[in-house]
Parts: structure tokens; C-alpha cells; sequence
């Protein structure tokens, strides 16, 4: 058995040292977040034989494609073998112990040698977070887990065995980590922080954005004395907000891939920086926190039209445990489409960036955005053949084969280098995969920008049973998220329309622009247009300040 050297970074060290009953990182990609995770794992294990916690996720895909598979390499460096010292998804041997609390089955579940066992739990499926009394709690990606669910069901759960265990000080324990939340609703995590400021005077929000924008300074450095001037005053200003635990043995960290250069190199962040898109590298990576955009054209309220319980386990539960981590690979997978039903598609075809959006009605009674495909030139791909090839192969395992062709009015300009449209190229390539196609036409040209923020507003707001219902997945459409929630409304002589300044940048990667919010406007207005027509009365947009 070959010895693996473990290697920890500063804030994985001091998050060890400090042992805080409670701890929230909200640190970025890269920044050795599922070490720490590991850790406390390791240390139930060796601390609590026979005892159970639960390893929380949004979905349980989430959970096998992202949480567990770090776990499984951080057990393997400290000598933990897979069917060797633990076993997944099955019962484990007889001569091994079983939890105080056993569960009757133990599909979802991390069984150990010692009769300890991870519990895995998901909020997409109803009731996999309640179960057997648990001795702590681990939530990964926390950022996409519903704050009231949770206190409704995890809490609650975290009563575990107080006879066995009740003289350990981490008994009970909370592990919460996530990279940058953006939206409101998930920035409870931040809330965590505050103690920087009432216990010990220190704007830790604040100074974490000043060291990010150094850092990004600091990547662009080319001479050597510069770096290092910049440097040494990043590493000054960070000994300022230095971590400690707080009066009720709490414990928050903010992090970056730049705390953890010994093990990830300086490349990482050059290679993020060049290949990532800038909205992702900045969240992801250098773990920015960003305000949101005020005055936004589209009013999503998450709670409502955003949903990440996708995933149709069903399907998911026959497959083998190495299967299911490339489940979502086709629609098979997918709760939110019906394979024996049509799908809508739109399109906005672009010189720099051609993105498509699928839509079908039915999941949780409405009109769901179901995924995203986009394609740029500067891939070397032939957009036009790329995009439409990336939509068949996913739902190559559909049943109905009928496709409603949402066309963008556009997309018939026929282009001097060939003498067919873009409409035309892709109509003609989705019948050569075997698809029915039906082209579906909005009225006039392109959807007037102020209507259709009426429409969308009326929409959103779902107070109003003549408007239609829309549901996004979060999980596949996280491009038209972003470019919903970063579009700006402009009001001029009384009128609305979009600011439309990041489809002229250079600089901001284009499917984070307002390319995808234009593709969802064409078919919603082509579809509810007419409730807005027959809406007799006066509006006023709300959320909107006139500035």
C-alpha cells in the first residue's frame, strides 16, 4: 500500500488548529474547500465509531459528481480504501459493526469499518435529509440548499446519540461549504460573518472585496518586483481579517485558489483566467462577491421560477454506482422532461455567439426553460451544425421526435456565404437526425422591448391567473440566469427597454450577455403576447427605481 503525502494549505490549517464546533467557508474552486470536508469526515470516523452524519447536498447528483469524489481521494491519502475500509450504496460486511441508529436499507449511505456511516441526503428528494439521529451535518454547495428546508428537516436531525457521544465538543457539529453565493436568496451564508464586525470591529465583507481586486491586479503583474511588492501587501491586509471562532463556537472563512498556490501551482489560475468564462472565473475561482444589478429588466424571483429538483431518480436509482455520476449526460435523467411529449426550441444566432434554449410545458404545471446549448466561433466549430448537434445528442433518447421551431426572425436573413438562413440550416439538420420540426413565428419583427418588459413583469410577479406560469432549471440553464440577472432596464420618455452594452463588449464573455434573455423573450412573447393585449389595466413596473 503506497504512501500519499497530505499536504494542507493556511486555511485549511487553521481551520484544524481553531476546531470550531460550527464552521461556514465560502471559498472559491481551487481553494481546498473539500479537504476540510474530508477532515471532519476523518475525524467523525475516528471519534465517533458507530455514530452516523449527514453529507447534504441541493440533489444527490450534486452530491456524486462534486462532493464525494474529492472525499473519496481525501480517505484514500489517510489510508481509507474503498471496499477495504468502507463501502457505498450496499450493506456492509457482517463482521463489521453497524450504527447505534441502523438504518433498514443503506442505499444512500457511506458504510465504515468501525460501524460509522455518512448518510447522504438530498433536498430534491422528498425526506432523504430526515432519518436516523445524526452527530453532525456536512453541506456541500450550500449556497443551492433552501434555508427554510433546511431549518425544517436537517436541524431537527441533528439530535444524534448524546450517550456515546455527548463528550465530544464537536457533537452536533455544522459543516457548511459553498463557493460565492450571488443571488439573494442564497446570501444567508453571509450572514455567518457578522461576528467579524460585533465581536471584534472588523469589516470582513469589505476587505475581502479590497484583496480580490488586488488579486486580480496582481495575476495581470508581469515584473517580478512589482508582483512581489503586490503580494506582500495582499498577504498585510489579510492579516487583518484573520480568522477566529466565534463567542457561540462559531467559525467563518473566506477563501481563493491563491490561499492554496503549493498544491493547485500559479498556473491554475492563468489557465481559469484565460478558459473560463469572467462572470464564472471571478464567482468560482477568485470567490468575488458581487452586487446585484439594480434595476433589472427581468424580475425573477427565485423561490418561485427557479428549480433544482430536475432529476429523475427513478432512472438515476437502477444505475450502477459509477454510472450515476454521468447520469445527466442525456434527457434520461431529466424529471422535467416528458419523453413522449413534443419540445419547444428557440434560437438567437449571432457572429459571436449562437445560444439555444428548450422549453416544454408540464413539470410543476408550467412552461419550464429545461437546458441551454451554446456554440462561438473562436472554438472552430461550425455554430449552426455544433449547437444543433450538442441539442440531438442529448435528447437522442426521446420517444417523440416533434420539435416546435421557434424561429428568430433574424435567422431568415439569408448570409452572403451561403444560400440558405441560419433558420433553414438548422431546420434542415434537426430533420436529417430524425426530428419532426414545426415552425412557430412571433408577430412583426423583433418583440418590442417595451411590451415585452410588461409581459415578463406581469409574468414574474404571478399575481395575475391570465399570465402564464415559467420555471427555470437552475441546474441546466445557469447562462440564462446570469444573463436575466445582469440585464438592466433603461426607461426613456416613458418607455423600457434593455441595456444591451454586453453584447458590445469585449471583454464580457457573450453567453453571460444578453443573448440568452433575448432567446427566452422570442418565445414567451410568441407564446403570451396575447395576455398582454387583453390586460386591461394600468401598469406599474414594481421593483423599479427611477433613478
Amino acid at each position: 500500500m503506497t504512501t500519499k503525502k497530505l499536504s494542507l494549505n493556511k486555511i485549511q490549517s487553521q481551520s484544524i488548529i481553531l476546531d470550531a464546533k460550527d464552521e461556514t467557508n465560502v471559498e472559491g474552486r481551487g481553494s481546498g474547500k473539500s479537504n476540510k470536508i474530508g477532515w471532519k469526515i476523518l475525524r467523525s470516523y475516528r471519534s465517533m465509531p458507530r455514530g452516523i452524519v449527514l453529507t447534504a447536498g441541493q440533489t444527490f447528483v450534486q452530491l456524486l459528481t462534486r462532493t464525494l469524489p474529492a472525499t473519496f481521494s481525501f480517505l484514500e491519502r489517510n489510508g481509507l480504501y474503498r471496499d477495504v475500509h468502507w463501502v457505498i450504496g450496499r450493506r456492509p460486511p457482517k463482521k463489521w459493526d453497524l450504527p447505534y441508529e441502523c438504518p433498514l436499507k443503506f442505499d444512500n449511505y457511506i458504510s465504515f469499518n468501525n460501524g460509522f456511516a455518512i448518510m447522504l441526503g438530498s433536498q430534491d428528494r422528498d425526506g432523504s435529509c430526515r432519518g436516523p439521529s445524526v452527530q453532525g451535518v456536512i453541506a456541500d454547495e450550500a449556497l443551492t440548499l433552501d434555508k427554510e428546508q433546511i431549518d425544517n428537516e436537517v436541524v431537527p436531525t441533528n439530535r444524534g446519540n448524546d450517550t456515546f457521544f455527548g463528550h465530544l465538543h464537536f457533537n452536533h457539529f455544522w459543516h457548511l461549504s459553498s463557493s460565492m453565493p450571488i443571488n439573494p436568496e442564497s446570501k444567508w451564508l453571509l450572514e455567518y460573518s457578522k461576528y467579524y464586525e460585533t465581536e471584534a470591529g472588523i469589516d470582513i465583507i469589505n476587505i475581502w472585496k479590497r484583496i480580490v481586486k488586488m488579486q486580480l491586479d496582481l495575476i495581470e503583474l508581469t515584473d517580478a518586483k512589482e508582483f512581489a511588492s503586490q503580494w506582500n501587501e495582499i498577504s498585510r491586509i489579510r492579516k487583518t481579517m484573520a480568522p477566529f471562532v466565534s463567542k457561540d463556537n462559531r467559525l467563518f472563512m473566506f477563501g481563493n485558489a491563491l490561499d492554496n498556490l503549493t498544491n493547485v501551482g500559479f498556473n491554475f489560475i492563468k489557465e481559469a483566467r484565460a478558459n473560463m468564462t469572467n462572470l464564472s472565473f471571478l464567482v468560482e475561482i477568485m470567490n468575488m462577491i458581487m452586487d446585484k444589478v439594480e434595476d433589472c429588466y427581468y424580475q425573477l424571483q427565485e423561490d418561485k421560477q427557479i428549480y433544482h429538483n430536475s432529476y429523475d431518480y427513478s432512472y438515476v436509482d437502477k444505475l450502477e454506482f459509477i454510472d450515476k455520476a454521468i447520469a445527466d449526460k442525456t434527457s434520461l435523467c431529466d424529471l422535467d422532461c416528458n419523453k413522449n411529449q413534443p419540445l419547444e426550441i428557440v434560437f438567437d444566432w449571432g457572429g459571436r455567439i449562437s445560444c439555444m434554449l428548450v422549453m416544454q410545458h408540464g413539470f410543476n404545471d408550467r412552461d419550464n426553460f429545461i437546458n441551454e446549448f451554446f456554440v462561438k466561433p473562436e472554438t472552430g466549430n461550425v455554430m449552426i451544425d455544433n449547437v444543433i448537434d450538442k441539442f440531438c445528442n442529448y435528447y437522442r433518447m426521446n420517444n417523440d421526435r416533434t420539435i416546435y421551431f421557434y424561429r428568430d426572425r433574424f435567422g431568415d436573413i439569408r448570409q452572403a456565404n451561403s444560400s440558405r438562413s441560419y433558420n433553414e440550416q438548422a431546420i434542415a439538420r434537426l430533420m436529417a437526425n430524425n426530428w419532426k420540426v414545426i415552425p412557430m413565428l412571433h408577430p412583426g419583427l423583433e418583440p418590442p422591448q417595451h411590451e415585452k418588459y410588461l409581459l415578463w413583469s406581469n409574468i414574474l410577479r404571478e399575481n395575475n391567473p391570465k399570465f402564464a406560469r415559467i420555471g427555470i432549471n437552475g441546474n441546466k440553464c445557469k447562462n440564462l440566469i446570469l444573463s436575466m440577472s445582469n440585464t438592466k432596464v433603461i426607461e426613456k420618455d416613458g418607455r423600457f427597454t434593455k441595456d444591451k452594452k454586453s453584447e458590445r463588449s469585449l471583454t464580457i464573455p457573450q453567453e453571460e450577455a444578453t443573448h440568452f434573455g433575448d432567446a427566452a423573450d422570442k418565445i414567451v412573447w410568441t407564446k403570451y403576447h396575447h395576455s398582454l393585449q387583453s390586460f386591461a389595466s394600468t401598469f406599474i413596473p414594481f421593483s423599479f427605481s427611477n433613478k
